[in-house]
């Protein structure tokens, strides 16, 4: 028995590049069911009281002064910081930034004037 060959044909495209009506597209990404049903799976096996225990844990422990746990909460609250380019090519991120020491210290260790950073520190 003879096997057939696959025949691979060029998709048509337009002059922009764009594919014409009737392209019978790709396979799509093969790994998609599969992460799907993990994701399934995990969703089923957490349940929201569990999600609220995780998320009090992240809270207590930022509050405590974990900058990890702060920076994980945050990140899930609001997004992750927004990376952008300059026209100079220099890759820069939006930071926030929490004072560590000074009048305004959220963990509220009082120390002296002579020891807080300056802003252009």
């Amino acid at each position: 028995m003879r096997r057939q060959q696959k025949v691979i044909t060029v998709a048509e495209r337009d002059e922009r590049g764009r594919f014409l009506p009737g392209n019978p597209g790709g396979p799509g990404n093969p790994m998609a069911a599969r992460v799907a049903e993990y994701r399934r799976a995990a969703m089923d096996a957490v349940g929201v009281d569990e999600v609220r225990a995780v998320f009090r844990m992240l809270i207590d422990k930022a509050l405590g002064g974990d900058v990890v746990a702060a920076k994980v909460l945050l990140d899930r609250l609001f997004g992750k910081a927004t990376v952008f380019e300059e026209d100079t090519g220099e890759v820069r991120f939006e930071v926030v930034c929490i004072p560590l020491h000074g009048p305004d210290d959220p963990l509220g260790d009082a120390l002296p004037a002579d020891d807080w950073v300056a802003d252009d520190d």
